[in-house]
C-alpha cells in the first residue's frame, strides 16, 4: 500500500498559526517602569452624619473624594484597545432610586442609605464606562474617584463599613486584560437618625373680664407657649465632604442640621394676617386666639419657620422653641364663657 501526504493541510495550519500570533501581538498592552504593577488607592470614610427624618429621597448626605497625583501608565502598541473603569466586586442589586447624574444607587448595610461610585472629581459620569483607544503611545489612567451616599428611604441608625462596599478598577481589556489600578473604600461612617421627644403643651392664657378687650383687634397680654424638645440626637451635620489625598485625610466642614416648625390650625382661621383661630364651640363668642412665632410676629398658618436653635453634637440634649399666644377680639359684640383653642405644631428635621 502506498501513503500519500496532503501538503495543503500543513500549509493551512501554518497560515492559521501565523494569523493568531500577529493578532495577539497587535493588541497587547504592558506595564511600564512607572507602573510595574497595579496601583492601589483607598478613600477614607470617617465620623458621623445625622440624617434628619424630613430629608428627601435622593438627598446627598456624605461624599468621600480621593484625589491623588498618581497615574497608572500602560504601554499599548497600535491596535484596538478598550480602557474601562468598572466594579471589581459587584455592588449588588440597585436600589429603587436612580440618581439623575450618577446612575444606579446601591443599598448599604444601613436601611435607607445607598451609595454610588463615580470619578473625575466632577458631577459624573457614573460607572461603568469604557473608552476606545487606538494605541501607539502610553495610556494614562487617572485614579481620582468619589463615593456619594444618598437617602433612598426611611433611615435606621447604623454604621456603614467601607470594606463591605464595592471596589473599582481601571483595566485595559482585549487580549491584554491588564489591571491598571484598584480603588477601595475603607473606614466607617456612623449614621444617626432619630428625633426629639416632644410632649403635648397645655397653656393657660388667663382669666379676664370682657372689658379688658377694647374693640376689634385688641388683645390680652402675651403668654409663652414653650415647646420642649427632649432627649434629642447628636446633630453632626446633614452633609459633609471629606477629601483623601496623598498627604492624608482632610475632614470637610459639615452643613449644619436644622429643626424647623410649622403651625397648623385645627379650627377655622378667623384673621389669617393676624394668626387668629376660632375657639372651640360652646364658650365665649367674638373672641379668638392669636398665635405668634418666636420673634412675636403673628404666624402664617402652614408656613415653615426656623427658630434660633443652636444644635450640638451632644446626644440626649434638650432644646426649647418659644411661641406666644393671647386672646384677640374678632367682632364688636362679645359674650363671656370658656375660651379654648387648639393648634398642631409640626417639627421638620433636616
Amino acid at each position: 500500500m502506498t501513503y500519500h501526504a496532503h501538503p495543503w493541510r500543513c500549509l493551512m495550519a501554518a497560515l492559521c498559526l501565523a494569523g493568531a500570533s500577529a493578532s495577539a501581538k497587535a493588541a497587547s498592552c504592558t506595564y511600564t517602569p512607572e507602573t510595574p504593577r497595579p496601583i492601589i488607592r483607598e478613600v477614607q470614610l470617617g465620623g458621623s452624619i445625622t440624617v434628619g427624618r424630613d430629608r428627601q429621597v435622593g438627598d446627598e448626605i456624605y461624599r468621600a473624594t480621593l484625589n491623588t497625583v498618581a497615574q497608572a501608565r500602560l504601554n499599548c502598541p497600535l491596535g484596538a484597545h478598550k480602557a474601562v473603569r468598572q466594579y471589581v466586586t459587584s455592588p449588588g442589586t440597585p436600589s429603587s432610586y436612580t440618581h439623575p447624574r450618577y446612575g444606579a444607587v446601591y443599598p448599604t448595610s444601613v436601611p435607607g442609605i445607598g451609595y454610588a461610585i463615580w470619578y473625575g472629581g466632577q458631577n459624573g459620569p457614573q460607572l461603568p464606562q469604557s473608552v476606545d483607544y487606538p494605541g501607539g503611545a502610553d495610556y494614562l489612567f487617572n485614579i481620582a474617584y468619589d463615593v456619594s451616599f444618598f437617602k433612598i428611604g426611611n433611615v435606621t441608625p447604623g454604621v456603614i463599613n467601607g470594606a463591605q462596599l464595592a471596589s473599582i478598577e481601571g483595566r485595559m481589556m482585549g487580549d491584554s486584560n491588564i489591571q491598571a489600578f484598584v480603588g477601595r473604600i475603607i473606614g466607617s461612617l456612623n449614621i444617626v437618625a432619630r428625633t426629639c421627644t416632644t410632649p403635648d403643651v397645655n397653656v393657660k392664657l388667663g382669666d379676664f373680664r370682657l372689658d379688658v378687650l377694647k374693640g376689634v383687634g385688641s388683645t390680652t397680654p402675651e403668654v409663652e407657649v414653650p415647646i420642649d424638645l427632649k432627649n434629642c440626637p447628636a446633630f453632626f451635620g446633614q452633609y459633609r465632604r471629606d477629601l483623601t489625598n496623598d498627604s492624608g485625610v482632610n475632614i470637610g466642614v459639615p452643613t449644619l442640621n436644622t429643626i424647623d416648625y410649622r403651625v397648623d390650625p385645627t379650627s377655622t382661621v378667623l384673621v389669617p394676617a393676624a394668626g387668629v383661630v376660632a375657639l372651640t364651640s360652646g364658650g365665649a363668642t367674638g373672641i379668638g386666639v392669636q398665635l405668634k412665632n418666636t420673634n412675636k410676629s403673628p404666624v402664617t398658618f402652614g408656613n415653615q419657620y426656623r427658630p434660633n436653635l443652636t444644635l450640638t453634637q451632644v446626644d440626649g440634649a434638650n432644646y426649647r422653641i418659644s411661641l406666644w399666644a393671647n386672646y384677640y377680639q374678632v367682632s364688636a359684640t362679645t359674650t363671656p364663657g370658656k375660651a379654648n383653642a387648639t393648634v398642631t405644631m409640626t417639627l421638620i428635621y433636616q
